[in-house]
């Protein structure tokens, strides 16, 4: 035997078995009916809720906005939706989304129909949503380091305050364009390989030099994270920072390391090595010359015009001598007003007078300091390897005896070491 309801069956099966909550309201706003779901989202019993005002649960933010719009619902035949904080059994105010529509009989006005739903989860989740954007947006915008986002292409998405001051390109500029179009070109390998791999799940961090608007070489160090939606890896998030000034400080501790802080030719820390590496590399029948110098009457000059004088003598020597360098040649300063010169490949003891002689003259020209004229001569005594010895302290102590001896017998001249 089949049941058929009749309509108001109906409607109180739909009403009575809603997880909405349903409910009629008189013209004052009292409750004359509420379905049986106010209990389970609630916590109310029915019978709590009649005849009482519905106006009375509304939290006090809230009462006279929705106030206003129910008396208004007379002249929305089709009814409004609004949305509002709602005060359960517990004391609690969740929120509400409700669609409120006006009921006549008779062409009267009688009362309102109501139908709610509790978003309070859903108002949790968008304002966590909102929360963590305003996060990752604060985190973004005013990160000092340059941030940018980079689709599978390699095309700048989105840009950070940062990247704009690091690349000297506005955010306009940028967007749409692609990233390798900024990075050197002895980088670009780099760069695309470390992209790839951000874009299999990888993340990497390495160095690479960008090229700002100017037309400036800037030192990067570069983090690619991948940049993942749904499970789904979309493009490459780019963190970077600006090593510049760490990379130039380096080099100047390791140049500084090797060379001479006034004059920056190579300082005695380098010559052991760079005689050992000349004298492995030369062949049988070519040799090393080891010249040390020293200057005549150094000391003179700092007592009679000052030490700025002197280190002006300093410089002016160690220009001259930067002046004959090359492929096979190499000057040092081994303190005060001591040098040294390293000349390989030479193709005997006489090849290697000449050169010596030839400093001596180029030592030997007077160097300009304000208005004032200074020269000083040069003494020099060589070693010759492999006649005097194939070991960078041998020849060093050869070499010091002949400076010795051209000291002894007069300055001004070159002596080649000579058994005694």
């Amino acid at each position: 035997m089949s049941f058929t309801p009749n309509r108001e069956q109906m409607y109180r099966l739909i009403a009575e078995n809603m997880t909405d909550m349903i409910v009629f309201l008189d013209r004052e706003g009292n409750y004359v009916y509420a379905s049986p779901s106010h209990h389970f989202k609630l916590g109310y019993g029915v019978d709590e809720l009649l005849h009482k005002s519905a106006f009375s649960y509304l939290h006090p933010s809230d009462q006279a906005r929705i106030k206003d719009r129910f008396f208004m619902l007379p002249n929305h035949i089709d009814g409004i939706a609004t949305d509002f904080q709602f005060k359960n059994a517990n004391n609690e105010y969740i929120h509400l989304e409700v669609h409120a529509k006006p009921i006549y009989e008779a062409g009267e006005w009688v009362g309102v129909l109501v139908v709610g739903r509790d978003v309070t989860e859903i108002r949790k989740a968008w304002e966590l949503v909102r929360i963590n954007e305003q996060r990752f947006r604060s985190l973004f915008e005013f990160n000092p380091n340059a941030i940018y986002a980079m689709d599978g292409s390699g095309v700048f998405t989105q840009v950070n305050p940062a990247t704009e001051r690091l690349t000297g390109y506005s955010a306009d500029e940028l967007i749409g364009s692609s990233s390798l179009k900024y990075v050197h070109p002895d980088d670009r390998v780099t760069a695309i390989r470390n992209f790839r791999q951000a874009l299999k799940g990888t993340a990497s961090t390495f160095e690479m030099v960008t090229i700002h608007k100017s037309g400036s070489n800037i030192q990067l160090s570069v983090t690619y994270v991948p940049m993942t939606i749904n499970g789904q890896i979309v493009g490459v998030f780019g963190i970077t920072t600006d090593i510049t000034e760490e990379k130039n400080a380096k080099a100047q501790v390791e140049f500084l390391a090797y060379h001479d802080p006034l004059t920056h030719l190579l300082n005695r820390r380098s010559l052991d090595a760079h005689i050992k590496a000349c004298l492995a590399a030369s062949k049988p029948h070519l040799g090393v010359a080891i010249l040390l110098i020293d200057l005549d009457e150094f000391k003179r000059v700092n007592d009679t015009y000052g030490h700025h004088a002197g280190d002006a003598l300093i410089c002016g020597v160690s220009e001259r001598l930067q002046e004959i360098e090359s492929k096979h040649v190499s000057a040092f300063r081994l303190g005060g007003d001591e040098f040294c010169v390293v000349v390989c490949r030479l193709t005997s003891l006489d090849e290697a007078q000449s050169f010596a002689e030839h400093v001596l003259a180029a030592l030997s020209e007077k160097i300009l300091y304000d208005d004032w004229t200074i020269r000083v001569t040069p003494s020099i005594g060589f070693a010759y390897a492999p006649k005097d010895g194939q070991l960078p302290e041998t020849l060093l102590i050869h070499a010091d005896h002949a400076l010795y001896a051209a000291k002894r017998s007069g300055k001004n001249r070159v002596v080649a070491y000579a058994i005694e």
